[in-house]
């Protein structure tokens, strides 16, 4: 056989999958969608670390705030702000949890008593006023004695804007809904919607003196430059000299809080990382079992191929440019498919999201997709191509060439599956963010492979006893022929147990 040229076998290769387009085609949506879900999942976490830094403020709404669950003496407050810089603002927040009432019906709120400056950074937008400014707060919340509610609970109580609302021994009446609340998602997190009440109002409740777990927070804006770390190592000498209640003073600047409901959001992150993972893993036992039918049927040609003088590493070669082609192809079409998920991400999660959340594209993500594409399409096969091994020009004599079991030795066949072990590993870490769960996830499901092989192989055993039992023909034929394609049947039963399983934890 005459040397062929470099683009020949990557030619031969293609032509073969353009000539069996139903297994091309299978094969690339099949691990294209499993893609799909890593390439969005990583672009979200992305969009959202990139919403949360330049957010960071106006989700705490200052610089720096102290949390206190009992008031601050103005001595105390005094002795903790010496070291604030001159032109440094300030102002309070009160928050608690307690039931509201309407005449028809009560919800669980969060009643929030805000001074006038609140918040220093980005703006609450109300219905019908629009952009809260410092003297709407002082003239409608703290003179009027108005109330500022978010739009569900005019659904939850049944009142309209106008009407008044029941805060422990007061009632207030509701003159606007908010509709944008850069603060909503740092402290509450949905767990309540959001009653604003002027920071002296607040106190007429009654709710302050009978013993709730009331959150006092004061608020500072530093001016530009100002060393927040200085002032923080500053504030907390002085809170560790403290010997009673003040020393449980929390200080909490912007950057943290936005690392807080970034962990917290992370939460969610992860567990959708990890159906992200077991998408690519129920992607890649499709893979391996669709191009193990394909491999066994093409075993012939490439018996003729060697017998005119290809090498076994060029047959190798051939289909590894196939499994190349197949996977960049995926990754591409998951490419595709996840612009299009990234939308639907944003309006699946838009409660559980920071309002003016949006996604953007990581062009890491596509880069890493075509990368995992090429190489997790070999890694997930590799088991299957040792099968090529086995390939000789003789088989051309037997008949039943398609059907033929390899006899691969056990030392190939186990080291032809650790790559996938160690690239299942290290995506489970990263997806997880954690190296035990990650590793506990990848040790739980070799388990549950070994568990379920041995299974597979015990009911093989049993179907050969009952093929030499008495019965009608197509069931002793039946049972033989599952006892000795042994290869085929573990393989079909483990594709569709662990598909079964995986989905189920989801």
């Amino acid at each position: 056989m005459k040397k062929p040229s470099p683009f020949f076998w990557p030619k031969l290769a293609l032509q073969e999958l353009l000539n069996n387009q139903r297994f091309s085609l299978f094969f690339l949506f099949n691990l294209a969608i499993g893609l799909a879900g890593f390439i969005a999942l990583d672009s979200f976490k992305e969009s959202l670390d990139v919403h949360l830094g330049k957010n960071s403020q106006s989700i705490l709404g200052a610089d720096l705030a102290l949390t206190s669950y009992v008031p601050i003496d103005d001595q105390t407050l005094k002795n903790l702000e010496s070291k604030f810089p001159e032109s440094t603002l300030s102002t309070r927040k009160i928050s608690l949890f307690t039931m509201v009432a309407s005449k028809e019906r009560s919800v669980l709120v969060q009643v929030t008593g805000i001074g006038e400056n609140f918040p220093f950074y980005g703006k609450i937008i109300l219905e019908k006023a629009g952009k809260v400014h410092p003297e709407m707060v002082r003239q409608n919340l703290g003179i009027k004695g108005d109330a500022w509610i978010y739009p569900e609970l005019l659904f939850m109580l049944n009142i309209n804007e106008g009407g008044s609302v029941a805060i422990g021994e007061s009632s207030f009446p509701v003159s606007d809904s908010v509709i944008d609340d850069p603060s909503s998602s740092l402290s509450s997190f949905g767990l309540a919607p959001r009653i604003y009440l002027g920071l002296t109002k607040i106190e007429e409740t009654g709710l302050l003196s009978k013993k709730s777990r009331v959150s006092y927070q004061y608020l500072y804006r530093f001016p530009e430059g100002s060393d927040l770390t200085a002032l923080v190592d500053n504030l907390r000498g002085k809170i560790n000299k403290f010997d009673d209640s003040y020393s449980k003073i929390r200080i909490r600047t912007h950057k943290r809080a936005a690392n807080n409901l970034g962990r917290v959001l992370g939460y969610l992150n992860d567990y959708l990382g990890l159906i992200a993972l077991i998408a690519v893993f129920l992607a890649g036992i499709g893979a391996a079992y669709l191009f193990r039918n394909y491999l066994v049927h093409r075993f012939r040609e490439m018996s003729i191929l060697m017998s005119l003088g290809a090498t076994r590493q060029q047959t190798y070669l051939m289909v590894l440019w196939q499994l190349v082609f197949l996977g960049t192809g995926a990754a591409l079409i998951s490419i595709i498919i996840s612009l299009g998920i990234l939308p639907l991400l944003e309006i699946l999660l838009e409660n559980f999201l920071p309002r003016g959340f949006e996604t953007h594209v990581n062009v890491s993500s596509l880069i890493f997709a075509l990368v995992l594409g090429s190489i997790g399409s070999l890694v997930f096969c590799l088991p299957v191509l040792t099968r090529i091994h086995s390939v000789q020009p003789l088989m051309l004599l037997h008949e039943n060439t398609g059907n033929h079991e390899a006899d691969i030795s056990i030392l190939r066949q186990v080291l032809s599956y650790l790559p996938l072990i160690i690239l299942s590993w290290i995506l489970s870490v990263w997806q997880s963010q954690s190296f035990l769960v990650g590793s506990a996830f990848v040790g739980m499901l070799i388990c549950a492979i070994l568990l379920l092989g041995s299974l597979s192989w015990v009911i093989l055993i049993f179907a050969g006893k009952l093929s030499q039992i008495s019965g009608t023909t197509i069931t002793r034929l039946a049972f033989r022929n599952l006892q000795r394609n042994r290869a085929g049947a573990i393989s079909c039963f483990l594709s569709l147990s662990l598909g079964t399983l995986l989905i189920n934890l989801i």
